[in-house]
C-alpha cells in the first residue's frame, strides 16, 4: 500500500447547493461500490483494487437552507417553507445590494435545519472512517525522530483502530478552532455539536454563560459502512441575517455569528475605548480589510489551511504536508458523463482545466 493520501477538491466561486451534493454523492458512491467488490471478491482480484483516496471536497453555495434527518423535509409545515423561500435584499459590499431568494435542500446528514450561503465554508471530508490509510500502523509518524523531505516512517499509529464517529466528529471540530487561533477568534467546544465562541470576550479558564455563546461553525455528518458524507460548515462572513427565520439546529436561545462578526465586535470595543470618533459596526465591516480579505481566494486560502490541519490530526504534523494535495475535478477519477446534471460539472472541469492548479503549501 502507497503512504496515506488525502485528496483536496475546492471549488471556486458559489454554486448551487445541489450540485455539490451530486458531486459528493458520487464520491461516496465510488467508495461504496468499492466496499461492495471487496467484500464479495475473492481476495486475489481486490489486490488489483486500490481504495479510493480519502477526499475532502470544500465549497461555498448559494443561499441555502439545509434539513437534517430531524426536521424531516415532509414533516415541515408548508407555511414555513413558504417563508424560507421568500427573497430579502442583501448587501454585496458597502455600495451595491442584490435581491436574493434562497433554495431549500433536504439531507441525510444529522441534526436539523440550518442556513449556508455566500461567505459560508463548508467542508465535506469523505473516506472511510476504519480504512487503512488511517489506522495502518506502517504510515504514521515516529515519535522518536523527525522526518526528511518526502520520507516515510514506521512508527506508532495515531488511530490503530480506525476512527469512531466521536473521535470524528471531535477532529472536525478541533481543527476548525485550531483554524480560527491565527485569526484571534477563540472556539470552544461544548456539549452541543459545532464550534463555539463567546458573544463576550473571555478568557480559557472562564466560566461562561451559556446565552453569550455563539455558533461559528456547525457540525451534522452522515455514515453508512463508516463511509463519511457532510461534516462542517464554518461562518467567515455570511449574512446572518437570514438565520432569523430559524432556529438554527434546533438550539433555542443560542444565536449564531461570523468571523467578521467577531471582528466587528472586538473592533467596535476597541473604538469605544479609544479617543478617536466612534465609529459605527457597520461602517467597520464595510471599509476595513474585510472586504479585500474575505474575496473567493481566502476563502480557499481558508479551505486549504483546514485540510492541513486535519491532516496533521489524522496522520500526525511530520507527515500532513506531505500526503495531502490539491487536485481538480478531472483528477478525481469520476465519469462526469454518468452523474446527474452531469453537464455542469463537466462545464466547470473544462473551465478548471485552464487553470493553473493551486499548491497547498
Amino acid at each position: 500500500m502507497s503512504a496515506p493520501t488525502l485528496l483536496h477538491v475546492h471549488i471556486g466561486g458559489i454554486i448551487p447547493f445541489k450540485q455539490a451534493q451530486i458531486l459528493q454523492s458520487a464520491l461516496v458512491n465510488r467508495y461504496q461500490a468499492y466496499k461492495a467488490a471487496s467484500s464479495s471478491a475473492s481476495p486475489s482480484s481486490t489486490s488489483s483494487r486500490r481504495e479510493p483516496y480519502p477526499t475532502v471536497l470544500t465549497f461555498t453555495p448559494k443561499p441555502v437552507y439545509t434539513f437534517g434527518r430531524r426536521d424531516p423535509y415532509e414533516l415541515i409545515p408548508p407555511d414555513l417553507i413558504s417563508s424560507l423561500l421568500e427573497g430579502r435584499l442583501v448587501r454585496k459590499d458597502r455600495y451595491q445590494t442584490a435581491f436574493e431568494i434562497p433554495e431549500i435542500a433536504p439531507t441525510l446528514r444529522g441534526g436539523q435545519t440550518t442556513f449556508h450561503g455566500p461567505g459560508s465554508l463548508l467542508i465535506y471530508p469523505i473516506f472511510d472512517l476504519k480504512s487503512p490509510y488511517i489506522r495502518d500502523p506502517q504510515y504514521r509518524p515516529s515519535k522518536t525522530r523527525s522526518l526528511k523531505p518526502n520520507e516515510r516512517d514506521v512508527g506508532t499509529a495515531i488511530h490503530p483502530d480506525g476512527l469512531d464517529v466521536r473521535a470524528y466528529v471531535k477532529i472536525l471540530e478541533s481543527t476548525t478552532i485550531d483554524l480560527l487561533k491565527p485569526w484571534s477568534i477563540t472556539g470552544f467546544r461544548t456539549k452541543n455539536p459545532g464550534v463555539w465562541v463567546g458573544h463576550k470576550d473571555f478568557s480559557n479558564d472562564t466560566v461562561i454563560d451559556p446565552a453569550e455563546l455563539r455558533k461559528i461553525a456547525a457540525v451534522g455528518l452522515h455514515l453508512r459502512r463508516n463511509i463519511t458524507s457532510f461534516g462542517t460548515a464554518l461562518n467567515v462572513h455570511t449574512d446572518l441575517g437570514w438565520f432569523d427565520r430559524i432556529t438554527a439546529c434546533g438550539l433555542e436561545g443560542l444565536g449564531t455569528t461570523s468571523m467578521r462578526s467577531v471582528h466587528a465586535i472586538k473592533a467596535q470595543r476597541r473604538m469605544a475605548m479609544s479617543s478617536r470618533p466612534k465609529r459605527s459596526m457597520d461602517h467597520w465591516t464595510h471599509t476595513e480589510d474585510w472586504l479585500k480579505l474575505l474575496g473567493g481566494s481566502w476563502i480557499r486560502m481558508l479551505a486549504n489551511h483546514w485540510v492541513e490541519i486535519f491532516a496533521s490530526r489524522l496522520w500526525g504534523a511530520a507527515h500532513s504536508p506531505q500526503i495531502y494535495k490539491s487536485v481538480r475535478i478531472q483528477d478525481l477519477e469520476l465519469d462526469l458523463d454518468n452523474l446527474k446534471d452531469g453537464g455542469f460539472w463537466k462545464a466547470y472541469a473544462k473551465g478548471q482545466a485552464r487553470k493553473p492548479v493551486e499548491r497547498m503549501v
